[in-house]
Formats: structure tokens, sequence, C-alpha cells
């Protein structure tokens, strides 16, 4: 018998009688799971054995790990663990899991079996603390999907390599095996081409705008100092065998991601004559580009040298089967060239989008030529699926049953679900919090029964344009990456009711490892609570197991701060801050919830000597990342709308700011609640000052303010912007206990002299 860890010790038996046990805390939920009779004690003593030698090095690092999860050595003996190769389950990556009081059992056809075992046993584990007892079980398991994956976008915002195996660590914890390297875009490339230097001199890096919203448009950024430093880099050949080597320890592959031909600015900046637009000079991108930069030329020999050459290096890198190749939002204006034409017509090519998809098969077919699988996004396939290439249907479900009906390997990518750069809460359109993810089915209801095999799988995916820390990162993926884990890994009906129990064990964990995951913030004050006299606030836990803590002090709360048990009795302006925090675990916490409570005198209504109905609007065309900065470009549309909204003429528009001012007229004296309700950003200003602020680009979201008035008229104002997603405007507005409502048109008007400042 080979050992790997500690010292073989006598198992300690315990007497064979049912225990009551929770439901343990397992991640993803596994196909069968039986509890039988006695229990098994375990501890870091416990013995790792094997008789395989494919399998020592795993048999030592679950010895380390279970010496890590203890926090400390303890002197309990426990039952040997042994680790087993069969041919028991057809499922390559299926094992089976036998827990006695004399023994622990995990046996697999194949390492990844035996390591997904282990994984389900380190969090049978969860919550308790050394030594450990565990109920004796049997469970058998398999994967749904072969397919289990997690997209990292280094492009927008370069990571580090240990901090990609740090990524790569909470991947292998719920048993996913696909890492997709997004590798290049308009803001970077990432990967070092010896032939080609200027990507790692030029190409890798850009102007260091992290202080700013990445989303920022061009126009609205200051000039940097000469003294500040390119942000940046690129990852060498030394470190991507690295982080190859240090996922495949962990039975994950990885998909390596540069895409062509568009998104290719960065690599446009190091070598402009890939572009169609001859002379035309480059950047690398600072924030995100829309509408979307200059593709590479396919109409010129050099570019199909440069994809040959990149590949060259992929394939040598990259021992995985797959390369993905990109595909996707291609603005194919500069290709409206001579060179093109005639390209086109010696290649019997009708337009630009067959010009698209004749490069990008040409680029597959290379992928191809070198032994690999190409993927593509779903735009490349649109027009025709190259030879033995899989798709990732990103845009909704829809295109997985349309793919895999036709016969085509797809996976699943749904961006509204599984875009985890979305808001983590649920909370509407533009969010997809852990529940969403939890309950979404991956295969449509227009799949036929002989496509189901044309479904590989799914995956999550973060795109980084907003995300510029690693701490970010974290809490982008916790916890949604287990429910994601879960849909791959699970069949439905497996899924059970105790996933927020079980998630809490998980959160504990996680605090335990060092990663920060999403906790919810406190419910039950608005950012703004306005009050006349005194006032009572009661915080709330979003969630059951967590505790509210808070502070008036100025101070960050932490679990040493008061318990918010019961309402606080305020009667003076104060800065109320809070926090949710996993009860018992107070590492594990949301972010600070900063609640200005302003004792406040009802302000002074407006005299009006005349007004007309209706608040004025101006439309200001142009791309913006907040609503304060709506009126960058000079208005091209004015007009007048009956009630605060969405102006009917700007319906179903695109990238741009609006402002509305006149006076909103309230009826009584008192703490008056306004709310908008939007997406992307908007502020709500009443007298000039900020009542709500719901800015940002985000999807549709609800946010609300308060607000002393004496009845009448008061000034008005609401900013709005409107990115690339739905949009939606609403204000509504309650006094006393009354749910919010919307406002009457004949609340609203303007002044005359008001409207001719405002039109042009």
């Amino acid at each position: 018998m080979r050992l790997a860890g500690s010292v073989l010790v006598a198992a300690l038996l315990l007497p064979c009688a049912r225990v009551a046990f929770a439901e343990p805390a397992l991640f993803p939920w596994p196909q069968r799971y039986e509890v039988k009779a006695g229990v098994a004690l375990l501890s870091p003593q416990s013995a790792v054995q094997s008789d395989d030698d494919a399998l020592l090095p795993l048999a030592k690092r679950l010895a380390e790990e279970l010496q890590s999860l203890a926090g400390s050595s303890s002197a309990a003996a426990g039952v040997p663990i042994q680790l087993a190769l069969t041919k028991a389950n057809a499922n390559p990556e299926g094992y089976a899991l036998f827990i006695t009081p004399r023994r622990v059992r995990i046996e697999a056809a194949s390492a990844a079996g035996v390591f997904y075992g282990t994984r389900t046993l380190l969090q049978l584990l969860l919550p308790h603390k050394a030594p450990w007892r565990v109920p004796a079980a049997h469970i058998q398991d398999a994967p749904r999907f072969a397919h289990r994956g997690m997209l990292f976008d280094v492009a927008r915002h370069f990571y580090t390599v240990s901090e990609l195996e740090r990524f790569l660590d909470l991947l292998a914890a719920y048993k996913l095996n696909v890492f997709h390297w997004h590798l290049s875009d308009d803001q970077g490339w990432r990967l070092q081409i010896s032939s080609r230097p200027k990507l790692g001199q030029i190409a890798a890096f850009r102007e260091d705008r992290r202080q700013e919203r990445f989303a920022l448009p061009a126009e609205l950024r200051a000039p940097l100092p000469a003294t500040v430093p390119l942000y940046g880099g690129f990852y060498t050949e030394a470190d991507v065998r690295r982080v190859v080597a240090y996922a495949a320890a962990r039975h994950i592959t990885v998909i390596p991601e540069l895409d062509w031909p568009g998104h290719s600015q960065a690599a446009l900046a190091a070598y402009p004559d890939l572009s169609c637009a001859e002379g035309k000079t480059y950047k690398v991108a600072p924030g995100a580009v829309y509408p979307f930069s200059d593709p590479l030329c396919p109409c010129k020999p050099g570019t199909m040298k440069f994809v040959d050459e990149v590949l060259a290096v992929v394939v040598a890198l990259f021992p995985g089967p797959f390369i993905h190749i990109g595909g996707d939002e291609v603005n194919t204006q500069s290709w409206n060239t001579p060179v093109c034409e005639r390209f086109r017509q010696a290649h019997g090519l009708t337009d630009n989008k067959a010009l698209q998809t004749y490069f990008v098969s040409q680029v597959a077919a290379a992928v191809v030529a070198h032994g690999r699988q190409p993927i593509v996004w779903q735009e490349a396939a649109e027009h025709g699926v190259p030879p033995r290439t899989t798709t990732m249907a990103w845009l909704s479900a829809a295109p997985v049953g349309t793919l895999a009906n036709a016969g085509h390997d797809v996976i699943n990518v749904d961006s509204s679900v599984f875009y985890f750069d979305k808001g983590n809460a649920d909370e509407g359109p533009g969010y997809a919090g852990w529940r969403k993810v939890y309950r979404y089915n991956p295969l449509p209801r227009t799949l036929l029964p002989g496509a189901y095999a044309h479904v590989l799988g799914v995956q999550g995916a973060l795109w980084t344009e907003m995300v510029q820390t690693f701490a970010k990162v974290q809490t982008s993926v916790l916890p949604r990456v287990a429910a994601l884990a879960e849909v791959a890994w699970s069949q439905p009906p497996l899924r059970t009711t105790t996933a927020p129990a079980r998630l809490r064990a998980h959160l504990a964990w996680l605090a335990g490892q060092g990663f920060a995951a999403f906790v919810p913030l406190p419910l039950g004050v608005p950012a703004r609570k306005v009050f006349l006299r005194n006032t009572r606030v009661q915080l709330k836990a979003p969630e059951p197991g967590f505790d509210v803590h808070y502070t008036t002090d100025g101070a960050d709360p932490t679990a040493a701060s008061p318990l918010a048990a019961r309402a606080l009795l305020i009667n003076a302006s104060t800065t109320l801050k809070a926090r949710t925090i996993l009860r018992g675990h107070g590492t594990a916490m949301s972010d600070v919830l900063t609640a200005n409570l302003v004792r406040a005198v009802p302000a002074a209504a407006k005299a009006v000597d005349a007004s007309a109905p209706g608040l004025l609007w101006s439309y200001h065309p142009g791309r913006t990342a907040d609503a304060r900065h709506a009126t960058m470009n000079p208005p091209t549309k004015t007009g007048v709308i009956e009630a605060a909204g969405l102006p009917a003429e700007l319906r179903g528009l695109n990238t741009f700011g609006l402002i509305e001012s006149g006076l909103v007229t309230v009826a009584q004296t008192g703490v008056h609640t306004f709310c908008t309700t939007s997406n992307d950003g908007s502020v709500l200003f009443i007298n000039d000052e900020a009542i709500v602020e719901n800015d940002f680009i985000h999807g549709e979201r609800t946010r609300c303010g308060e607000v002393a008035l004496a009845a009448g008229a008061h000034a008005f104002k609401l900013l709005y912007f409107e990115d690339f997603d739905r949009e939606a405007l609403s204000v509504s507005h309650a006094f006393g206990d009354a749910p919010p409502q919307p406002l009457p048109s004949a609340a609203y008007s303007h002044t005359p002299d008001a409207k001719a400042g405002l039109l042009p």
C-alpha cells in the first residue's frame, strides 16, 4: 500500500448507529447520496493511500489540503482514505465515494474522476472543525455536461499569474473543468509572440485610466501627465506554461482565445498595416470601444501570415484540444475599399458579411490543420458554421437550440445569466444573482431529442471592463460560480431547496480560505433618509443566517460593532454605516452601506407666476458613463413630456443623455420619497439637491431618496443616460407610509422662460 502525506494510523471505530446529520454543504449536488449506518472520523492525521502511481500526486495534495482545512494540527486519529482507479464508472469524470466507520474510499475510471471525488470529500467536512465526524454514506456521481467552463478576460485588465492560479483554485473547488483565457481585445494583447515583438512593446500597454470609470468615452478624459506610466502587461511563454500546468494538475483544460478579426485595436496599434484603412494609426484603447473598432483586414495576405505566426505559438503552448478564434462583433466598414472589392470578386463573396465568414473559415481551417478544434462566438456562425467548429452562444439561449438542432456542437454562455460582470443581485433585467443562475435550464425547449449530444455544456464569463482588481473578480464570481457548477454538473431534479443553507457554509469556507464573496447589503434604510423631528430605522439582514452590524461614528462596521437587533431611534442628522455579516463568521461580509439620515426643515415652495403643463426635455447624443455627463454634447432634440419618463421619440435609441426639467408640485408638507427606475443611470434633483442617486451603467434598477418639502411647487431636474441595453426610465413618489406611485401629469409643469432658455 503506497501512502502520501501522514503516517498510517489505526482507524478510530465508532458505533454503527444512525446519527442525525444536516444535509451536507455540497456544490454541485451529486447524482446519488445515500446515508448509511455509522460515522467515520477524519482528521489531518488520516492517511491518504493509493496503489496507483498516477494518483500519488493527488493523494499528497489531499493530505496537504486536510492539514490546511484543519487550520491547526489535531492529535485525533482518523480513518484512512484510499484512492483507486477502476473501470466501474462508464463516465470518465464520474466517481464513487464510500464512507464507512473503517475507511473512506474514492474510486473512478480516471484520475479526473478521483480528483472530483476528493473535492466532494473536502466539502463533506464543511463547516465543521477537525477532527471531522462524517456520516457513513455512498455517493455515486458523474457530471451532466462534459464542458463546465469559466471565461476570464485579462485583456481589459491585466492579472498576475498568481491571481490566475487563485482563480483556477476556485474553478477546481467546484468541479469546473475549462478555463477560457481571453487574451486579446481592443484594450490589450496579453500573449508574447517572439516574431512580433511590438505586441509586447505596444499592444500590451495603454494609458493608465484605472482611476476613472472604465467605459468613459475618450472625449471625457482629461489628458494624462507624461509622468504617468503606461498600464498593462503580457504573459511570457514561461508564464503560460506555468498556468497551463497548474490547471492540468487540477484537471482543467485551458482554452486560449485570440479574438479575430474584430476586437483587434490593440494588435492594430502595434501593426497598423494589418488594417484595411491605409495610413491610419491606432492606439490601445484605454476604455470600452463602441461602436467596435476597425478589424483585421482579411483582404491582405499579410493578415493570414500574422494569424499563422500567432497560431504556431498558441499550439506550442496550449496542449488542449480547443483554440478560440473569436469572430464576434465585427465592424466591417473599413473593408469598403478597392482592395477588398477586388478580393470579394475574386472569391465570389457578395458582401462584407460573406467576407467575414470567409476569413473566420480560413482561420478555423488553420486551427484544424494544427490538429486542434476551433471555437467561435455565435456571430461567426450566423452565415455558416465552419467545419469542425464549436460555437459559443451568448446572445440568448435560442441559438443553442438552433445550432444543436442543425447538428453543430454548441456551448451555452447565455449572457443574461452567465455573464458575471452583471450585477450580483436578483433585481431584474441586467442582473444575474446566484439564484437566477441556479434556476436556469441551459437546454432550451426547442431542442430536438437527437440534438442533446450537441450541447457540450455551459460556461460563465467574467468580462473585466469594470473589474479592475482581483478583489472585485472574487466578489463578481462568488458565490455565482457555485450555482454555475450545479447547473453544469447536476441534473435539474437533483437541485435542492437547501441551496441557501449549503451556500452559507461555503461562504464561511471561502472567507477562511481568503476569498471575498459577494454578500448582499442590509435592508431597511435608503441611502438618504430625511425626518423632521426623529425617526426609527430598522436594519434587516437580506438572508437568513446573516446579521447586520452598524456604526454611527464614521467607522466601517465589523463583527465587533453593535448588532442591529432592534429599531434605532435617530433624533439628529447622522451618517449610519451598516454591513451584512455571516453569523459566526466575521470575515464573510458585505460592502458597507452608507445612509445619510438628515434632520431637515421642509423647503419652502417656489412662487410661480405662470406655468405650462409638462416637463421640458433635451436629447444629447453620444456615449456617456454617468448621468452627470449627459450634457456632454449639445442637444439635437427638445420637447415637452407630460410626466417624468422616457419620451416616445427616444425609445429604441442607444447611447444618449437626457435632461428633464421643470417643476413638481406636492400637496402636503412633510417628508416625501422619490424613486427612479432606470436602465442605465439616473440622478434626480429636487431644488438643486441630488435626492436619488441611481447612476452609472447597470440593468433596470430602482433607487429611492427622501426630501422635506412644503406643499407647493419645487424645482425638478432628472438626468438620465442610456448605454447599449434596454432603455427604461420612470419616477415614482410617496408621502408618509404609502407605497411609491407615479405622480399624475398635473403635478409637473414648467415656466415659459425656462422653455425659452432650453430651445436652440
